[in-house]
């Protein structure tokens, strides 16, 4: 199970992007939609594996391919994932 080749559209409006890990298979949501799967053989997921940018110093949000995000939760199985999603529409 393998598939990164994605590409998100940014439109300059709010989306929701989701990385699920469960039995160690990686999941990636965007808007409720499942864009990519690969297998991992840890927890330990960086935003470099993400290909999303760097950490801004002593904060909670990120800086790089997409302008700024905020991280709200570290531990989604892809039930949670679709339970957040459900959740926040």
């Amino acid at each position: 199970m393998y598939n990164d080749n994605f590409e998100i559209d940014i439109d300059g409006e709010w989306h929701c992007f989701i990385t699920a890990f469960e039995n160690g298979v990686v999941s990636n949501f965007y808007d409720g939609v499942l864009i990519g799967q690969h297998t991992a053989p840890t927890l330990n997921i960086t935003n470099k594996q993400l290909y999303i940018g760097s950490r801004v110093e002593d904060r909670r949000y990120w800086y790089g391919l997409l302008t700024c995000f905020t991280i709200h939760d570290y531990c989604f199985t892809e039930a949670d994932a679709k339970g957040f999603m459900d959740y926040t529409k």
